[in-house]
């Protein structure tokens, strides 16, 4: 089992080590895209990943490693840079992301399973650290 730290980034913020796999999930499921907007899981490397938005079943999730800045994608959608779709996430701003960075929560659950037991992002997701593009 992968050791991390589970942060959910609010005025109430709170932090807990190793918390059960179900609590993750209720703070995910708890994402409104407005009053809670992020959730954050760190490992013990400083590996991290963060979930943000909720609203309309849109989210965003990407992961800090040590090799880059990796973007869950949504491979049903073109990589165009321009198309974008507002996401409050982190400081409560609403920021702009390419439409392919844009997920469902079943794709997050996936994506945040995997890197809370394994410390890995899911080989079955399309991940990617290339993307360039200005919020």
């Amino acid at each position: 089992m992968v050791k991390w730290l589970f942060r959910i980034l609010e005025d109430g913020a709170l932090e807990t080590d190793n918390p059960p796999f179900s609590m993750v999930k209720d703070a995910i499921n708890a994402l409104d895209g407005n009053e809670i907007n992020t959730v954050s899981l760190k490992l013990r490397n400083d590996d991290s990943m963060d979930i943000g938005g909720g609203k309309a079943n849109q989210y965003k999730c990407h992961v800090r490693t040590k090799n880059g800045f990796y973007h869950l994608l949504n491979p049903n959608c073109q990589r165009d840079m321009n198309d974008t779709v507002p996401i409050v996430m982190g400081d409560g701003e609403e920021w702009n992301y390419p439409k392919c960075t844009i997920v469902s929560l079943e794709t997050v659950m996936i994506a945040v399973e995997c890197f809370c037991t394994t410390g890995e992002l899911s080989p079955n997701l399309t991940w990617d650290k290339t993307l360039d593009f200005k919020l």
